[in-house]
C-alpha cells in the first residue's frame, strides 16, 4: 500500500508539473525601457532607448519631454509593449499605416496633460485577457485612428478621460468596453463612422459626443448618459432602433440628428 500510494503521489505531482508548464502565461512587465532618441527617432533601434532594447510585449515604455530628447519616437509598421505613458510634453508619432499592441493592464496606455500622441492612420491594439489579467485601464487625453479590443478584453476608461477616435472602434465578440463606470468622454471625429454599443459596465456611454458626418448607430438599444452632436456632425439612428438618453442632449448649432 505504500508504494501503491508513492506511486500515485508521484502521478498527480507530474500532472501538476504538466498542466503549470502549458498554462497560460499572465502578462506581466519585464521592466521599464526610457526614450532617449540619442540616434534617430527609430521606435526600432535599441541605442534610443534607456536601458538600450527594443520594446517587446512585456516592457512599460516611458515618453518623455521632447525637450529632454534629441527627437521624439516614430511608431513602426508592428510595435509591441506591455503599457506605454507620454509624459507631460513628450511626443509619440505614427508613421502611416502603423499598428501597436499593448499587452498590459493598468494604466496601459496612459496620457499626461501636456503628452501628445499623433496617430495618422494607425492602429493600436488592446489583448490583455481580463479572466487572466484584469481590466485594461485608459487615462488622459487619448486620441486614437482604429482602436481594436481583442476577444478576452476588457477597457475601463478612468475618470475625467477623454477618448477620441477618427477611425473604427472594433469590439471583438467577447471583448468589453466599460465607458459608464466613470465619468468620461468619448468623441467620435471622422466621416461615416459605425457608432458601437459598449458592452462592458452598464452596456452605453457616459458622455458621447459626434462630431463627424454620417455617423450611424446600429440597430438595438444604445445608452447613454450625456449625447452631443457638434457643429459639424450630423448622425443617423435607424427607425426602429432604441437610442435612450437619460441626461442631457445637445445638437448644437449646424448639427443634425436624424431618425430614419
Amino acid at each position: 500500500m505504500r508504494t501503491h500510494n508513492l506511486c500515485s503521489s508521484s502521478i498527480v505531482l507530474f500532472i501538476l508539473m504538466i498542466l503549470l508548464t502549458h498554462a497560460p502565461a499572465l502578462a506581466q512587465s519585464a521592466g521599464t525601457l526610457t526614450w532617449n532618441g540619442s540616434r534617430s527617432s527609430s521606435w526600432d533601434y535599441k541605442w534610443n532607448w534607456t536601458p538600450n532594447a527594443i520594446p517587446t510585449a512585456n516592457h512599460a515604455v516611458v515618453i518623455p519631454d521632447k525637450a529632454t530628447t534629441p527627437s521624439y519616437p516614430v511608431m513602426p509598421s508592428k510595435a509591441y509593449c506591455y503599457s506605454i505613458t507620454i509624459q507631460n510634453g513628450g511626443i509619440l508619432n505614427a508613421q502611416a499605416n502603423a499598428q501597436l499592441t499593448v499587452n498590459g493592464t493598468t494604466n496601459a496606455f496612459l496620457i499626461n496633460e501636456s503628452g501628445t500622441f499623433n496617430p495618422s492612420n494607425s492602429t493600436v491594439i488592446f489583448t490583455a485577457n481580463k479572466d487572466l489579467n484584469g481590466v485594461v485601464t485608459l487615462s488622459g487625453n487619448l486620441g486614437f485612428h482604429h482602436l481594436t479590443i481583442s476577444d478576452g478584453s476588457e477597457i475601463q476608461l478612468q475618470s475625467n478621460s477623454n477618448l477620441s477616435i477618427s477611425g473604427f472602434l472594433f469590439i471583438s465578440l467577447s471583448g468589453n468596453l466599460d465607458a459608464t463606470t466613470f465619468q468620461n468622454t468619448i468623441t467620435y471625429l471622422g466621416d461615416g463612422q459605425s457608432i458601437p454599443t459598449p458592452n462592458g459596465g452598464s452596456s452605453g456611454y457616459y458622455s458621447l459626443r459626434i462630431s463627424g458626418s454620417g455617423a450611424m448607430f446600429p440597430l438595438g438599444v444604445t445608452r447613454c448618459m450625456n449625447l452631443e452632436v457638434g457643429s459639424e456632425g450630423d448622425v443617423i439612428v435607424p427607425a426602429g432602433s432604441g437610442l435612450t438618453v437619460t441626461g442631457s442632449l445637445e445638437v448644437v448649432d449646424g448639427g443634425k440628428l436624424y431618425v430614419r
